[in-house]
């Protein structure tokens, strides 16, 4: 094998190995965290326009939130538990 051909594999073989090693995620972010990230971004979005809707802007805040925090967490997890979190806020809130 000549020398090009073997350089042109070295490099082909290192691109694979980064692609295994990144556990087939895609900047960062896994099938599962774009699929939650974008359905806690859907509830966002129906968050924001019952607050445009109905004057609260408090209502509106967290739509807005719920659709933006997503692209700036990247674990699955984290995004399930702040989501939570938010709209258990907005509903013991909005209760009182």
């Amino acid at each position: 094998m000549d020398p090009t051909t073997q350089n042109a594999l070295a490099q082909l073989s290192s691109q694979g190995a980064a692609l295994k090693g990144s556990g087939g995620s895609l900047m960062g972010f896994t099938v599962w965290g774009l699929v939650v990230g974008l359905l806690v971004s859907g509830i966002g979005y129906l968050y924001y326009r019952y607050g445009r809707r109905n004057n609260s802007f408090f209502t509106l805040g967290i739509g807005v939130t719920l659709m933006a925090f997503p692209y700036f967490v990247s674990d699955t997890l984290y995004v399930v538990l702040i989501a939570a979190g938010l709209m258990a806020f907005h509903y013991f809130s909005e209760k009182n």
